[in-house]
């Protein structure tokens, strides 16, 4: 796998409509500015499943300065718990008439 500054990820992730988490939950994610603070927590991701579980994945920039892309161009972050997840960016194409 490739890898990028943690400063590209953030930028693609602003600029995503909306992102799947782990291949499996879509949602719109909470992110802050990057600080340089290896413990700023610059994003949240939080939602609940189908039988009423609650799942939160905070990530912050310690563990993320270079952060992995997989083959189909998804991102591979760390959280604050050193666990990897993927991130699937997904945007929208505005069609100008």
């Amino acid at each position: 796998m490739k890898t990028i500054p943690l400063k590209r990820a953030h930028e693609l992730i602003e600029a995503a409509s909306a992102v799947i988490v782990n291949r499996d939950a879509l949602m719109y994610p909470s992110f802050d500015d990057l600080t340089g603070d290896s413990d700023n927590e610059f994003l949240y991701l939080g939602w609940t499943d189908s039988d009423g579980l609650e799942f939160v994945i905070k990530a912050c920039e310690g563990e993320n300065q270079e952060v992995e892309v997989t083959d189909d161009g998804n991102l591979v972050l760390v959280d604050d718990e050193g666990e990897k997840f993927e991130l699937t960016l997904l945007t929208t194409n505005v069609v100008k008439v």
